[in-house]
């Protein structure tokens, strides 16, 4: 009986692992993406503009808590293998990571992100840390970067591709872009209270607003009970500040400098082949 009680406690002390060990690795394994997908952006916008790939990742990669260096399960530090960039990709892999197709190719930018999770009950079935990883692939061609820190991607004509609520804030040091075509595309419009032209962005509760070095929809914008949106500058258009960015009735002074009827941008991490697919 003792020996079915042992082996029935060792059975669950497994499945407790499983599940609260899985649980924070499946936590875990979601940040090393975000911290992947912002990082490879940086990466790829950096190529763009000639500068240090490697740099750009990984300081947007610290902003978000990630060390560049790891420290792995046995302790040991091993420099730069917290946040790895390859331009092109590597043929190597890394962290059991799959090869990208994209492997050798300079037009993209790969970022790979690891951490060392020391488990919990896992430990007791000898397996007392897990090494998380996860890894974003980005395009870095010029037409296919997009010049935004913070992007809704959501092209369609729905409105509310971007919302805030609850009085909520939000302040980009960058420039935020939103897809939505809702509210239409070209023309001038007639501002009316809160709505210019759509609704691509909202900002509902008292005291919300939106703010950012540059602001740009595809359609309109909208706000609520005297909230607000603005950017620093004009975004700019073939080169030059755009030409639409008219503001609700309701707007205060400064002027918003929100631009309208701008182009789609397209998604970095897709393959523009295949828009369907994520890059891998």
């Amino acid at each position: 009986m003792l020996v079915i009680f042992a082996l029935g406690f060792v059975v669950f002390l497994a499945m407790a692992g499983l599940l609260v060990d899985g649980g924070r690795a499946f936590a875990e394994r979601r940040q090393r993406q975000a911290g992947a997908d912002t990082g490879a952006l940086a990466a790829a916008l950096a190529i763009v503009n000639k500068t240090d790939p490697a740099v750009a990742a990984r300081a947007v990669a610290t902003i978000n808590g990630i060390p560049t260096d790891l420290v792995d399960c046995n302790g040991a530090t091993q420099v730069g293998k917290g946040v790895i960039v390859h331009n092109p990709p590597s043929a190597t892999p890394e962290f059991n990571q799959p090869v990208s197709v994209h492997a050798g190719d300079v037009n993209y930018v790969e970022v790979i992100t690891t951490k060392a999770m020391t488990t919990t009950f896992a430990g007791a079935v000898g397996q007392s840390c897990w090494l998380v990883t996860a890894r974003a692939v980005a395009i870095a061609a010029v037409k296919s970067v997009a010049k935004c820190s913070f992007c809704s991607l959501d092209d369609s004509n729905k409105g509310h591709t971007l919302l805030l609520q609850a009085s909520a804030n939000l302040r980009v040091d960058g420039d935020i872009y939103v897809n939505s075509s809702d509210g239409g595309t070209s023309g001038a419009c007639v501002p009316v209270k809160f709505k210019v032209c759509g609704d691509g962005f909202d900002v509902f509760g008292s005291g919300g607003y939106i703010s950012a070095q540059t602001i740009s929809v595809v359609g309109g914008w909208e706000t609520h009970a005297g909230n607000i949106a603005t950017a620093d500058t004009l975004a700019l258009l073939n080169g030059a500040p755009c030409p639409l960015h008219p503001d609700p009735p309701s707007a205060p002074t400064p002027p918003s400098n929100v631009c309208i009827h701008m182009p789609v941008i397209p998604d970095p991490l897709n393959d523009p082949a295949k828009p369907e697919n994520r890059v891998s």
